[in-house]
């Protein structure tokens, strides 16, 4: 390797410490974050309970639409006012 000619020179002195004003928005915008990611979380779970929700709902027609076909003959109902369709053409 080769040598260095010139010395190494410091032109100025290192910083112990950065301003106060940067170390309050550091910690202002890492207080941010840690809050915005708590808020995602408590979100987060409200979806996988709504999810779960309409999981339950789903199943409650799937067996509504099961006593339908063998009450009625058919699952074709309107939504509406609870009318049976039947495919036969007489309605």
């Amino acid at each position: 390797m080769a040598k260095r000619k010139t010395p190494k020179v410091d032109l100025a002195p290192r910083a112990e410490k950065i301003s106060k004003t940067q170390l309050e928005t550091l910690k202002q915008a890492a207080t941010t974050i840690k809050n915005l990611q708590t808020q995602l979380g408590s979100i987060e779970c409200q979806k996988h309970d709504m999810l779960h929700e309409i999981d339950q709902n789903r199943s409650i027609i799937m067996e509504l639409r099961s006593v339908f076909k063998k009450e009625y003959g058919t699952d074709a109902v309107d939504i509406n006012d609870g009318t049976i369709k039947y495919n036969d053409g007489n309605n």
